[in-house]
């Protein structure tokens, strides 16, 4: 275990001495939402696009149904974006590439505007997204960051458990 170092999320049973850079999903998404949270409320209801079968931590899903818990605000769990029914007026959270891209295939085909009709946020930053639609916007770990503290652990033999940070990159989507 001393030459253990884990990345992106804990595991639980792992105990001892070990290194781990991980991230906070519950209380990440939670703080991006609730920093973005005037340009949600110009939406009638936010849903969060979440696969039955998906490798994304269900601690994501306890963050969102807090934010909507204590906003008194209305959240849903969407799992096939394929099947659901685009509705002007709410926000959209994709954790998926291919979800983000049916979301905004769906909303054009529906004739639907962006950050205007339906709010987009997506997780994970990425050069396209910066891009794409005039910005998507984002919530993110930094994952470059994640790299060099994890590397620095490993240069000063450091068995540390260090949060990763996270952001929301404000863009044109929501």
């Amino acid at each position: 275990k001393h030459k253990l170092v884990l990345l992106d999320k804990k595991i639980d049973g792992i105990t001892g001495d070990y290194a781990a850079v991980y991230q906070n999903f519950e209380s990440d998404i939670y703080s991006a939402v609730t920093e973005a949270r005037e340009l949600i409320f110009k939406y009638k209801g936010l849903n969060i696009i979440f696969p039955n079968h998906t490798y994304h931590a269900k601690e994501i899903l306890k963050g969102f149904q807090r934010f909507c818990i204590e906003n008194c605000w209305k959240g849903k769990i969407v799992s096939d974006i394929r099947r659901e029914v685009i509705v002007p007026g709410e926000a959209y959270i994709t954790l998926m590439e291919n979800d983000l891209v049916t979301l905004i295939k769906k909303a054009k085909a529906a004739g639907l505007k962006v950050g205007k009709d339906i709010g987009i946020l997506s997780y994970n930053e990425s050069p396209l997204k910066e891009i794409l639609l005039d910005g998507i916007t984002v919530m993110s770990t930094d994952h470059a960051q994640m790299g060099r503290t994890a590397a620095k652990m490993i240069l000063e033999n450091k068995r540390e458990h260090i949060e990763n940070p996270f952001r929301l990159i404000l863009r044109n989507s929501l």
